[in-house]
């Protein structure tokens, strides 16, 4: 009974209440606002001058940047055995395999892999299979992880650092036209403390009941007070210490 009920608080009720169920617009006082505020702040600005034509955005999950695309056709792909979003996916999106895409070569005018590279262990399979099925110069949107905790576990695999991730972009045949930084030493350090603040009560059940109910409150404040400090701390802009890349690339010609 507890677990029924601290499973319905937990995907039922904080959903709405951390406003999860609208992301990437977020609430302020949820443990993860930081990471979905920089992300949508570069995908909208992708948007407007790389993201066109058919665009696939693999890994998506419940597709929620595709409001912000303008775009001649959007088409989802995930893979549903192993993605970790809890709630109901697009009716239309595309069951695949990353490493293997059902499209023919050069279909598509730009692809999208948001957070998704450091989830798929053999992820040179993933790149070039991107790379086969983008247009020649057709734009490439990936965003992957330096500095953040471990989720969707267990299948979460890898890190990549600056210097990693431009390196194996350009062997796989890509050109990087812009690279950001989404967030910098405030964002990496308050994202881990908010997601241990969250965790740390998963020891038992119930923990997890108090933090749902008569926590919950004091635990939005504090989210709320540490997101604002990050953003604060951000303004200094210390590259070193991004716990995200938000990189743009190009398929250049063969």
């Amino acid at each position: 009974m507890i677990n029924k009920i601290v499973n319905f608080i937990s995907y039922k009720i904080i959903p709405y209440l951390t406003l999860d169920k609208f992301a990437p617009n977020v609430a302020p006082w949820n443990s993860s606002f930081l990471n979905w505020f920089y992300l949508k702040k570069s995908m909208l600005l992708a948007s407007k001058n790389f993201i066109k034509g058919i665009c696939l955005d693999i890994g998506s999950g419940n597709s929620p940047y595709k409001r912000y695309l303008n775009v001649k056709e959007y088409i989802s792909i995930d893979k549903r055995d192993t993605n970790a979003v809890s709630y109901k996916k697009n009716s239309n999106q595309i069951d695949a395999d990353a490493r293997d895409l059902p499209f023919e070569k050069e279909f598509a005018d730009t692809i999208i892999l948001n957070q998704v590279l450091e989830h798929i262990y053999e992820y040179e399979k993933v790149l070039d299979e991107i790379h086969r099925v983008l247009k020649k110069d057709g734009k490439f949107v990936i965003s992957v992880p330096f500095i953040y905790h471990i989720h969707a576990e267990p299948n979460d695999y890898f890190r990549f650092s600056e210097y990693g991730i431009k390196k194996l972009l350009r062997d796989k045949g890509f050109k990087i036209i812009q690279f950001s930084y989404n967030g910098y030493f405030g964002t990496t350090i308050f994202s881990i403390i908010n997601s241990f603040i969250w965790q740390v009560w998963n020891k038992n059940i119930y923990l997890k009941l108090l933090r749902n109910t008569i926590f919950l409150p004091f635990l939005f404040v504090v989210f709320f007070i540490n997101n604002m400090i990050a953003l604060l701390l951000d303004l200094l802009k210390a590259e070193k210490f991004s716990p995200n890349y938000f990189i743009i690339c190009e398929k250049e010609n063969e």
